[in-house]
């Protein structure tokens, strides 16, 4: 008998890969859970995996989604999604690929 422990900080069904349209208006979201409901919030991550700020036509809000207005190509990377409560801090990286042509 398998038991699920319902008291593990854990993220619920996150993507690692995620394609933005050129020009397009997108959101990703980030889902975690625990005993306590855990703070969320974005980082974008430079080449040497340290934290950086989010481009300016890009913000998050408390609920852990991740806004991008009108995507360009500039905001293909590595965001990194945290979650943290008393429970601890996990985290997850979501690569992000522009598609499409100007």
């Amino acid at each position: 008998m398998r038991v699920f422990d319902a008291e593990r900080l854990q993220f619920l069904q996150m993507r690692v890969n995620e394609n933005l349209e050129l020009g397009s208006n997108e959101t990703i979201g980030c889902r975690a859970e625990g005993r306590v409901s855990p703070r969320l919030r974005w980082s974008l991550l430079d080449n040497e995996d340290r934290y950086g700020e989010l481009p300016d036509d890009v913000y998050s809000d408390v609920d852990g989604n991740l806004y991008f207005v009108h995507v360009r190509s500039e905001h293909a990377g590595r965001y990194q999604c945290v979650a943290s409560s008393e429970q601890g801090t996990i985290n997850v990286t979501v690569s992000v690929e522009v598609v499409g042509t100007s």
